[in-house]
């Protein structure tokens, strides 16, 4: 382990803040990796290169902020995930491709991204698939993460009859359609 301008480095480039961290914490996150190059402020990984600030993952590349994922590449904050690639705030996720706050699917869910509509004027993120607890429909839009029925109920809530309300409606149909949801 030695100093090199604000990091402490070892001899697989891994590094971590020496602004955060003592020498002897550095050595103690470097002996927690094991086959892990190029990855900074990480600890308790395996086989993992070109990660930040990550914990308890396996064979892990190009990933930031994630936690006890396996396989998985270019993600960032994801909890508990496996074989998953360009997700972001993911929890429980497996073989998922670009999901952005997901939570448990089992493989990568079918998804239907709107144009920019409502008052935000942005897209929403409807996913659906396979998890733990059977067929899922999680939508993702701005602050809310919820249900097809929560996302419903928050749309009357917020919008009524606006027109922000009958664009989401409008949404909401199309991907009960798409997903052949029937009467959910």
């Amino acid at each position: 382990m030695k100093r090199e301008g604000l990091w402490w480095v070892d001899e697989n480039n891994n590094k971590w803040d020496a602004c955060l961290h003592t020498e002897d914490e550095a050595e103690k996150y470097r002996k927690s990796l094991t086959n892990c190059s190029n990855c900074i402020n990480c600890n308790n990984c395996n086989g993992c290169s070109n990660c930040n600030n990550c914990n308890n993952c396996n064979n892990c590349n190009d990933c930031n902020n994630c936690n006890n994922c396996n396989d998985c590449h270019y993600c960032n904050n994801c909890n508990n995930c496996n074989d998953c690639i360009g997700c972001n705030y993911c929890i429980g996720c497996n073989y998922c491709i670009s999901c952005n706050s997901c939570h448990g699917y089992i493989k990568n869910p079918s998804r239907y991204i709107t144009q920019n509509i409502g008052s935000r004027k942005d897209q929403t993120h409807f996913y659906y698939g396979k998890t733990d607890k059977g067929m899922s429909v999680q939508i993702r839009c701005g602050c809310f993460h919820g249900s097809l029925k929560e996302f419903a109920e928050a749309v009357e809530k917020r919008h009524g009859n606006n027109e922000y309300g009958v664009q989401y409606r409008k949404e909401i149909e199309k991907v009960k359609a798409l997903f052949e949801l029937g009467g959910e």
